[in-house]
Formats: structure tokens, C-alpha cells, sequence
């Protein structure tokens, strides 16, 4: 299967994955996911909080609209991908530059990938997958330091998010 986070970050250093089994159709889902509301978790709001990460408006498109994430490349009611850069001290840079792989990045660069994909079968199985990709040795210790803490809780917000969007997707249309 051709997954579009394969175009992107097809070798990563670090990877964390979520999968939730949702009782309906991948056209239900898939608005959800995009338009996914967090305000109501306060065990995300607690973290993007401790985090310093605006926790007013939580969502997959406030990250993309006020954040550094920017969409990589979207096939409707399967997969939607979204990627940001970082420096090594963890600061975005806005200027997404995605040539990592194709030629020489500078060096103490992230990258990082972002995926929600949605696979049909009886019901929609969501998958988001993150992948980190880090230029350099140094960078690669460094992130991995960052990301032994801060991986339990970006795991307990990816858990959120699937949670969240089952609970929309399964609502009855009224």
C-alpha cells in the first residue's frame, strides 16, 4: 500500500503510532478529523499549557492555520499528512523546507510528519502516525533526550485525538 507520509519521511529516527477502530465510514471520519475539538480535554488543554502551546482553540486546523505545521499533501478520505521544521533547540522554523532527503539539509535540523490515515474495513480503522527525522548526530542525541520526556504525553494527546474523533464520527446524524 502507498501511504503519503512514505513521500515525506519514508526513514525516520524516531516514530510513535495510534490506531483506534471506529464504527463507520471513512467519509464520516475523515471531517472529523480535520475538524477535531480538543477544548473539551483537560488532560490535552493541561499539556499544551505546560507545553507553552496556545490551548484555546485545539484543533488539527488551528495547528495548521496559527502553527508551524503546514499540509504536506491531503487525499481526501484516506490520508492527510502534515510536517514541520525545527531547530535542535526545538524552535519551529516557519519556513517549511522539505528537501531533507533530496539534497543536504543544514545541519541540527527536525523534521517531522504527521499522519491521520483511514483505512475502510467493517468500519474505519484511524491510524495517525508521527515520524521525526534529525540531520545529525548531535541533533538525533538531543532529540532523543527531548523525546524520552515528552513522548508518554504527546502519546496521551495522539490517544485523545483518535478518542475525540470516534465519538463525533459515531454520533447519529441527526
Amino acid at each position: 500500500m502507498d501511504y503519503l507520509i512514505d513521500r515525506y519521511l519514508p526513514q525516520f529516527d524516531f516514530n510513535e503510532i495510534h490506531k483506534i477502530q471506529i464504527n463507520t465510514r471513512s467519509n464520516r471520519v475523515y471531517p472529523e478529523t480535520l475538524q477535531m475539538n480538543l477544548n473539551t480535554s483537560w488532560v490535552t488543554k493541561t499539556l499544551f499549557k505546560l507545553r507553552g502551546l496556545p490551548s484555546t482553540d485545539i484543533s488539527l486546523k488551528s495547528m495548521i492555520s496559527q502553527g508551524p505545521f503546514k499540509i504536506l499533501e491531503e487525499k481526501e478520505n484516506r490520508e492527510i499528512v502534515i510536517g514541520m521544521v525545527m531547530d535542535q533547540r526545538m524552535v519551529p522554523d516557519f519556513n517549511l523546507n522539505w528537501d531533507m532527503d533530496q539534497k543536504p539539509s543544514p545541519s541540527k535540523q527536525i523534521k517531522i510528519a504527521w499522519n491521520f490515515l483511514l483505512e475502510e474495513n467493517q468500519g474505519t480503522r484511524l491510524t495517525t502516525e508521527t515520524r521525526i527525522k534529525c540531520s545529525d548526530r548531535s541533533t538525533r542525541i538531543c532529540f532523543m533526550l527531548y523525546w524520552f520526556v515528552i513522548r508518554p504525553f504527546s502519546g496521551l494527546i495522539r490517544k485523545e485525538m483518535l478518542k475525540t474523533i470516534k465519538r463525533q464520527a459515531e454520533k447519529p446524524i441527526v
